[in-house]
């Protein structure tokens, strides 16, 4: 709630069970009619499958704009078309 008041946005979560299997995404903030997620693991490597939550949220709502892996590397890279991981280092 502090971050969502801070930049003055709405804070989601979203989790979706399909075929056995959840996908979640850690925080979906809304501001201006803008969706952003975002997906925290503590990993030093950017892997595509701690990705499948934010890719299951951006097909389920193509209105979005991004997914943002937040994690311990060090380099920005892109995952997928609308998916990057960025460093936590770049946010604090």
């Amino acid at each position: 709630m502090i971050l969502a008041s801070i930049i003055r946005a709405n804070l989601y979560f979203f989790k979706k069970r399909a075929k056995g299997e959840a996908k979640e995404v850690d925080f979906v903030l809304e501001k201006d009619r803008k969706i952003n997620a975002f997906e925290a693991k503590i990993n030093d490597k950017a892997r595509y499958e701690d990705c499948k939550g934010l890719i299951s949220f951006l097909e389920e709502f193509p209105e979005a704009s991004f997914g943002f892996l937040i994690y311990t590397g060090d380099k920005v890279e892109k995952i997928t078309q609308r998916v990057y991981a960025i460093p936590w280092d770049l946010l604090c």
